[in-house]
């Protein structure tokens, strides 16, 4: 005859009596120091007066850095194809929650050649994502509505993600920002031009992968195809492949006015791509000078001398 064990499980009661009685000893250092660095930790917010006087100092260009041990090149790359997420259709209209132009102009990429490699996921605590790029030794440029501004303020860059591995995690441990969207927001029009941060890491990641140069985008570069962007689509890859796209053009809205700027752009956009760096070449090197943010009428990019400002204002405060 098999035999088996029929002891019942232990009732509440027993299971408490059981918890109170065990003898839990100090735990060795290391693993101690790794529990407690693996803490959701919130991070420091600090706005940023967009009224307060501005001085050139602010205002003037950041230059990129290329770490000497990084090569440099224009188009990364390419990685294997990942399969589009199939769209729904009604009464042949394409129902797409943001713009893809046709032809998809977005390419997958695994590239940690300089700037590429300077191309970041962010993923809050709260399971939000969005995209950013390194702009100083600890500074990651995205924008403002990809931050978690209603729970308890964590969250992590992920430096190149490609798949289930990234380059590096560093935690964010500051967020630098104008007054503007929260999280859960429609991005309206009069937001939509300042829809930018600058996160804090815990590590200067830019010492080892080098970072992106930031300058004010100028009316007179409307139209012309200098742009490139790169970013995490949440409908190519599910926002863990990096997609790029070149060649793209932008115009500053002629209605806008002050320190922001909205900037619409041809640039394929969907989820995840928000806060994605636009950028071109100057002699210099590659410098960003706007992030995406939404879609309504047209795709729409955040820029203009606030987005300058706010990244030196970053550096400088937290250096």
């Amino acid at each position: 005859m098999d035999t088996y064990d029929d002891t019942p499980p232990l009732s509440e009661s027993e299971l408490a009596e059981r918890l109170a009685q065990l003898d839990v000893s100090e735990p060795p250092a290391e693993f101690a120091a790794e529990l407690e660095a693996s803490k959701p930790t919130p991070y420091e917010v600090h706005i940023v007066n967009r009224d307060a006087p501005t001085t050139a100092e602010e205002l003037a260009p950041l230059e990129p850095f290329r770490p000497g041990w990084l090569g440099e090149v224009v188009r990364p790359r390419h990685s294997p194809a990942v399969q589009s997420r199939p769209r729904v259709v009604h009464q042949g209209e394409d129902l797409h929650p943001l713009t893809v132009y046709r032809p998809d102009d977005r390419h997958p990429y695994y590239d940690t050649s300089y700037p590429w490699i300077n191309v970041c996921r962010i993923q809050m605590d709260n399971g939000g994502f969005g995209s950013g790029a390194i702009v100083g030794p600890r500074h990651v440029l995205t924008a403002n509505h990809v931050v978690d501004w209603a729970s308890n303020g964590a969250g992590v860059v992920e430096v190149l993600r490609h798949g289930s591995t990234s380059v590096r995690t560093s935690r964010i441990t500051n967020v630098w920002s104008y007054p503007g969207v929260r999280l859960g927001d429609t991005i309206p029009f009069s937001k939509l031009d300042e829809d930018y941060v600058v996160l804090v890491t815990a590590d200067r990641i830019g010492d080892s992968y080098g970072w992106f140069g930031v300058r004010t985008y100028d009316s007179g570069w409307d139209g012309q195809r200098f742009w490139t962007t790169a970013g995490y689509p949440d409908d190519v890859g599910g926002g863990v492949i990096p997609h790029w796209q070149n060649s793209k053009w932008l115009d500053e809205s002629a209605l806008d006015f002050g320190g922001g700027r909205a900037i619409s752009t041809d640039a394929d956009t969907f989820d995840g791509q928000s806060g994605s760096g636009v950028w071109a070449w100057w002699d210099a090197g590659p410098s960003i000078v706007a992030v995406v943010s939404a879609e309504g009428s047209a795709n729409w990019c955040s820029g203009g001398n606030d987005l300058t400002r706010l990244v030196n204002t970053a550096r400088q405060g937290s250096p």
